[in-house]
């Protein structure tokens, strides 16, 4: 059967959940049964449906023996198969800023409510169960989803052995604890006390180094202790790091005397209470400096970069579209108003705050990460069985259209990149067009903030190199179509690519 699938490209996710396993495919994700755990799935399914509709629980079906995948696929008909809705870019909770996790974790802890009430439980409370659909989080780990019998069956959990003379309330009481103190903890609590304490970048690299199932890192108060020489002028912050060590250990002591939801809602309150978004930095306020954050109901007034990117997205071709280095995401709200589904990116905490909060309060279909072009996450696998626990960005990424707007010459002149190389990875995130701004040599702002630009401020022989027609030479290997317009100012171009060549498809 696991040939049968890998010929059809499905890719198999790990999974280190004994009930079935999951393939993706490029619009479908499916969950194969296994046999001992049919009957329970199958009702799950029902239960889920009957009662938690629009809970954020991701929409699944059974699927039915006359589905083309069970020729396909090669499975015969005592196999049940899930078919998952699947949310169209998958993301990372190392990707995503911090207000997304803090929604993350109150949608989580909202849902282990619910669920608790009609006697479900969530059996691994972690920011890996869950997806962002736009800026909606969704529970994407349905085989999670248990019932009390599975719950009391379930190996991993120390309280269930330790435990099992206690009466069912007690033994749910001492399961639910262990499970957030083993994953709600180190997961959700210990990046929100990072990203509380200002430590963004160490936050995201913390999350990523402790991916579950790919690492056995975990997050913990040690990672936030300070170097003996900072402890004086770092007072406030060890304050603030006793104090949560106190609060969390003053919340368990709480779970002790109360009951389950008692305790959920008490976290919930504590979760919503930190304050840990970011929303001033050096590059926050760009549009503002540059007179371009303007409404986006097309203008005769905007400057030839805004009048060239509308009319290339607006077209019903392109469905979906990729903003590379977004800022606060001008050009990725034009997107969205046009209809696309968005993602952006850019490597600044603040920006990707601030066009959450928007994109959030608008609700428009836009997901904003944290991500360096230079450094988008790679595959990592499972220590278990060695299947995809993270797939890179370029299989999760690729758009119809890809936006790549006042960043070229940073990748080149600031850190030294090549057009071949940054061209080609672009390349693998287009489907259908690439949007790509360059900026002349004798632009105002290379000029006047030469040392800004450090691998051409070290090597001033970069700019041999640095030109529109070493450019084009190198989209010419990827597209077959470039028109050149200008953008705005006049020492700046925009290049429309088209039609990616047949060998680059081929990789996609």
């Amino acid at each position: 059967m696991r040939n049968c699938l890998e010929k059809n490209k499905m890719i198999k996710m790990a999974s280190c959940d004994q009930s079935g396993e999951v393939y993706i495919t490029d619009d479908s994700v499916y969950r194969i049964i296994a046999p001992e755990s049919t009957d329970k799935i199958l009702s799950l399914v029902d239960n889920i449906k009957n009662n938690f509709s629009d809970c954020g629980i991701v929409e699944t079906d059974i699927v039915d023996f006359s589905d083309n995948i069970y020729s396909e696929f090669c499975l015969d008909k005592n196999t049940r198969v899930l078919k998952h809705e699947k949310i169209k870019f998958i993301s990372y909770p190392h990707e995503w800023c911090a207000s997304m996790l803090k929604d993350a974790a109150l949608f989580s802890l909202n849902l282990a409510v619910l669920l608790h009430s009609k006697n479900l439980y969530i059996k691994d409370l972690h920011p890996w169960n869950i997806l962002f659909s736009g800026c909606q989080p969704i529970m994407i780990d349905f085989t999670s989803l248990v019932d009390k019998e599975t719950l009391f069956s379930e190996k991993y959990l120390i309280s269930n052995t330790k435990y099992k003379k206690e009466s069912d309330d007690m033994k749910i009481l001492y399961i639910t604890e262990e499970i957030l103190k083993r994953t709600f903890v180190p997961y959700f609590f210990m990046p929100l006390l990072g990203y509380y304490l200002k430590k963004y970048k160490k936050v995201h690299n913390l999350i990523e180094n402790a991916t579950l199932n790919a690492s056995t890192y975990t997050i913990n108060f040690a990672n936030y202790a300070l170097p003996i020489e900072y402890k004086v002028s770092k007072m406030k912050e060890i304050a603030k790091l006793i104090r949560y060590k106190w609060t969390l250990k003053k919340l368990f002591k709480f779970f002790e005397r109360n009951n389950v939801i008692k305790f959920y809602k008490k976290l919930y309150l504590h979760i919503l209470n930190m304050n840990v978004d970011i929303l001033k930095s050096d590059y926050s306020d760009y549009y503002e400096l540059k007179s371009e954050n303007v409404n986006h109901i097309f203008s005769e007034d905007w400057n030839n970069k805004q009048k060239t990117v509308y009319n290339e997205l607006k077209h019903d071709e392109i469905y979906t579209v990729l903003d590379v280095a977004s800022n606060t995401g001008w050009y990725a709200v034009l997107a969205a108003k046009l209809g696309k589904k968005v993602v952006a990116f850019d490597i600044d905490d603040a920006c990707v705050e601030l066009l959450y909060k928007r994109a959030k309060e608008e609700k428009l279909d836009i997901l904003p990460l944290v991500v360096n072009f230079n450094n988008i996450t790679k595959d990592r696998y499972s220590t278990e069985d060695g299947n995809y626990i993270l797939l890179n960005g370029f299989k999760r990424f690729q758009c119809d259209a890809v936006l790549v707007l006042g960043i070229l010459h940073h990748l080149i002149l600031g850190e030294g990149r090549t057009f071949e190389e940054v061209v080609q990875e672009l390349a693998k995130l287009c489907s259908k067009k690439l949007i790509l701004e360059f900026i002349d040599l004798n632009d105002k702002l290379i000029q006047n903030n030469r040392g800004f630009f450090k691998a051409y401020d070290k090597d001033q022989t970069l700019a041999e190199n640095y030109n529109i027609e070493n450019l084009i030479k190198e989209i010419g290997k990827c597209f077959e179509n470039i028109v050149v317009k200008k953008s705005s100012p006049k020492s700046r171009y925009l290049l429309i690519c088209s039609e990616p060549k047949k060998w680059l498809k081929s990789k996609m």
